[in-house]
């Protein structure tokens, strides 16, 4: 999976991120009391770290401006969303169909 591939042709790969909701990151233990514990929170909705949906290797690797995945998306849209509450956000799903229908031809390559 950490190899860099590109889709058939024809095939898109879009991505929606919940973006920002506190997201556990981190989880420790204490073997003394066989307890778990929150370490660390990052962006995310919640549920997935906005790291792990975009597969992106910065945090491995050291902060670049620039997004750093061997995924090659087509569009990434982030939300305000919970993890359930990407499907029924109305701001998400308007710019989901504008990615997937209607986006002009000047934007389709980059």
């Amino acid at each position: 999976m950490d190899r860099e591939a590109t889709p058939p042709e024809g095939f898109e790969l879009h991505a929606v991120v919940g973006d920002n909701h506190p997201t556990l990151e981190v989880l420790g233990s204490d073997y003394s009391t066989k307890t778990l514990r929150d370490v660390k929170f990052g962006s995310g909705d919640g549920t997935v770290l906005r790291t792990s949906v975009l597969l992106d290797e910065r945090p491995a690797i050291g902060w670049s401006p620039k997004l750093i995945s061997p995924i090659k998306w087509k569009s990434i849209v982030f939300a305000a969303a919970n993890h359930m509450g990407l499907t029924s956000d109305r701001v998400t799903l308007d710019n989901v169909l504008f990615n997937i229908l209607e986006r002009p031809a000047a934007f389709a390559d980059p």
